[in-house]
């Protein structure tokens, strides 16, 4: 058994964080405080409270916002490697595999800077931090239309990759110290709307950009992000672990803000333990690795797998992915309610049930979609494909957020990073290294390589069932620790089993 991470007292010691008046969140009123005695877990019977009162204030409403921007940014760019990738690889006479490079390039830098950037998250001014992150990543992208050649291109893209690791960290601690935990299903779902904004946004200014020049498409992108870095740079940084709640254990609790404290101090190969030792979190991980690998291979080669395999032209094409698109931003939006509703009204694993449902949906609907030749039939086939694909993310990523204390909030998101990127920089490498070397290239090379990459993908379904048994205890062990140092010595510290 692992040492350092205590079980959770009784059901009935349940409250929210600090009850106390220097600890309660202003979103939890004395008036619910009862609840804490019914029937569902304790967890849940907040969730209910706090999900029925909810209201969102001018503040919050600019920081979901921000934080959508700021995601939007990052995807904008790999969605506009996807869509002039028929034109760079002409330009500059190289292969799939090299397009794969191009953008495996700039999610491999992340990889190795997403956890540092984690830990500056944790302990730096994180709306600040972002704001750099966006002013770099629009230089970067004005450079990206100049590069006249495809090394000085691979270079620039490895210095997006080391602005882009920002913004996971940052918006998931942003995101958590500024909604309680009943509703953040439902609000990452409108954060990651944005993300997926940001890559129509990509597809369209590519593709309407792609018949003059590549690289007006990079060009358009660099000075929004400018502008995002001056509102970035305003943004209100909310109070750290003030809208956790907790379970009550023995003796004295700390305040959210010296607990927070003392979880901020512990080191990264103790927070490295910790985090790996929740097996929610390592189940997340994977099944969200796996969505994120097929869907950055979507991205990069989606505009020329539709125009080769339907025979539609370059704007038809990115005209079909942006149908797609909208298939997948409905699923952000009704997912994240939807799983919310669920883990408070019926199952304490509910967002993770509806994550797993919406992968396995995905799946069954890409697989004809991808065989069919017709585009009237495929597009309403991959839609549906879209929407399960999109729709796992916002359940999985408030649930995250819900196995690990406010404290790690960044460096847990970091850890994480650092394992998906691994799916974010094979994805887009299997794809094109399948479709050049496994299926002979051209149409079939890529339908072939789209058919054996769902694989992953319903790996990543068939591994939350895991979860969904490990989620609730796991769930249960933060809100305690959230209110506790975080563990000292020089032991495992890991959670208890």
């Amino acid at each position: 058994m692992l040492v350092g991470r205590p079980e959770p007292a009784p059901l009935e010691h349940i409250v929210a964080a600090g009850t106390a008046p220097e600890v309660v969140p202003a979103i939890v009123t004395h008036a619910h405080l009862s609840i804490v005695k019914g029937n569902l877990p304790g967890g849940q019977m907040q969730a209910r409270a706090v999900s029925r009162d909810f209201v969102l204030d001018p503040q919050q409403r600019r920081a979901i916002v921000m934080l959508a921007a700021a995601l939007g940014m990052s995807s904008a760019d790999a969605s506009t490697i996807g869509a002039v990738a028929t034109q760079v690889r002409h330009a500059m006479d190289v292969s799939n595999t090299s397009i794969g490079v191009l953008v495996g390039a700039s999610t491999g830098v992340a990889t190795l800077l997403t956890l540092p950037a984690g830990l500056l998250v944790d302990r730096t001014r994180r709306a600040r931090l972002l704001a750099l992150a966006a002013l770099a990543w629009g230089v970067l992208m004005s450079l990206s239309a100049a590069a006249t050649t495809f090394d000085f291109l691979l270079v620039v893209r490895l210095g997006l990759g080391g602005a882009s690791a920002v913004a996971g960290p940052a918006v998931a601690s942003l995101l958590g110290d500024s909604f309680p935990e009943a509703v953040r299903g439902h609000i990452y779902g409108l954060v990651l709307a944005g993300e997926l904004v940001g890559a129509g946004v990509g597809f369209a200014a590519a593709g309407e950009l792609a018949s003059i020049s590549w690289r007006a498409s990079f060009a358009v992108l660099g000075p929004p992000s400018w502008l995002l870095a001056w509102f970035l740079w305003r943004m209100h940084e909310p109070q750290r672990g003030g809208t956790a709640s907790a379970v009550a254990g023995a003796g004295a609790r700390l305040a959210p803000a010296e607990a927070v404290s003392s979880w901020r101090r512990l080191s990264i190969v103790r927070t490295i333990r910790y985090v790996l030792s929740i097996p929610t979190n390592l189940v997340l991980i994977l099944a969200g690795a796996c969505t994120y690998f097929f869907f950055d291979g979507i991205r990069t080669f989606g505009v020329e797998f539709v125009t080769g395999q339907y025979g539609v032209s370059q704007a038809v094409g990115t005209l079909m992915i942006l149908l797609v698109g909208v298939g997948a931003l409905a699923g952000v939006l009704v997912a994240g309610r939807l799983g919310d509703w669920v883990e408070s009204h019926h199952h304490p694993a509910g967002r993770i049930a509806v994550a797993m449902a919406a992968l396995g949906a995905s799946v069954a609907a890409f697989i004809p979609g991808i065989v069919v030749r017709s585009a009237l039939v495929a597009v309403p086939l991959l839609t549906a494909g879209a929407f399960g694909l999109a729709a796992a993310n916002p359940p999985l990523d408030a649930s995250r957020l819900q196995v690990v204390p406010p404290g790690l909030w960044g460096r847990a998101e970091g850890i994480r990073g650092v394992l998906r990127q691994v799916g974010d920089t094979t994805g887009p490498l299997a794809f094109g290294f399948a479709a050049d070397h496994f299926f002979q290239g051209g149409r079939s090379g890529l339908e072939g390589s789209f058919l054996l990459m769902l694989l992953p993908l319903a790996l990543g379904a068939a591994v939350l069932v895991l979860a969904i048994r490990t989620y609730p205890h796991d769930a249960d062990v933060a809100r305690a620790d959230a209110g506790r140092d975080a563990p000292a010595g020089r032991g495992w510290g890991g959670r208890a089993s």
